[in-house]
């Protein structure tokens, strides 16, 4: 089973303290009742890969939160708890999916008051309190990425340039087709420089070539996003002389 987290950022400076007089759990709150908490952050759909950030902010309404904020992370299909812990209000969390992993659910439980009901004298002391819960279900996609310059990967490239040390080598002009499936094919041209007498005295040329895209991996250098990492490039006619029919090229990923 993939890794799927719910990771603390930052510091919890305030967990939410319950009252002495109210330790006990309250029971649920009312349907329409209004939420002291919101999810802030975070989307329904999300890359795999990277992690995606969001918080747990208070509301500023008249309900006021009154205990310890949960954050439990577990399969939206089968239920099984990934995680479950307390965590701050404003505290920096992060869900992050690996490639292909089903959809999670994120679900925050906390209790809470009508502060100004019961301050105010229009309902008795600990009377509203009640255990509210939002939540979220966030579902993962890919978005496969391939660099077009050596360096940070793009996302679906018309050119990449695959002989990086001297760049004599560059595909150009490239129609992807069943991008971000496991296998993506193109069809394009690249540009080869004869490099003679030297690389930067030689003449480029043109040939037409069809591409494969494959071996996904997961790389540091695009934020923890994922890239094909080979290319296999074939000459469909005319290819440079003393060149193989196919050639296939590496995509360096630091941290792959």
């Amino acid at each position: 089973m993939r890794v799927r987290v719910l990771i603390a950022l930052g510091a919890a400076w305030g967990l939410g303290a319950a009252s002495p007089a109210s330790a006990q759990t309250p029971p649920p709150c009312a349907p329409g009742t209004p939420q002291a908490l919101y999810l802030d952050g975070l989307p329904e759909r999300v890359a795999y890969g990277p992690p995606e950030s969001f918080m747990v902010a208070e509301a500023f309404e008249d309900w006021s939160l009154d205990g310890v904020v949960r954050v439990r992370v577990a399969d939206a299909g089968s239920g099984r708890v990934i995680s479950d812990a307390p965590v701050a209000v404003d505290q920096a969390l992060a869900v992050r999916l690996d490639l292909d992993d089903p959809p999670v659910r994120v679900t925050v439980t906390y209790p809470q008051r009508n502060e100004t009901a019961e301050d105010e004298g229009g309902a008795p002391p600990g009377s509203t309190r009640c255990t509210q819960a939002l939540g979220r279900i966030v579902t993962g996609h890919r978005e496969l990425l391939l660099p077009p310059l050596c360096g940070e990967g793009g996302y679906r490239p018309s050119r990449s340039v695959i002989a990086c040390r001297d760049g004599s080598r560059q595909l150009v002009g490239l129609r992807w087709r069943r991008w971000n499936r496991d296998v993506a094919r193109a069809r394009g041209s690249i540009w080869v420089n004869g490099c003679r007498p030297t690389c930067a005295l030689g003449i480029f040329r043109r040939y037409r070539v069809r591409v494969t895209a494959s071996r996904i991996r997961r790389c540091d250098r695009d934020g923890q996003r994922y890239r094909y990492t080979r290319l296999r490039v074939r000459y469909v006619r005319a290819r440079p002389p003393g060149s193989r029919r196919v050639r296939v090229h590496r995509v360096r990923c630091v941290g792959a």
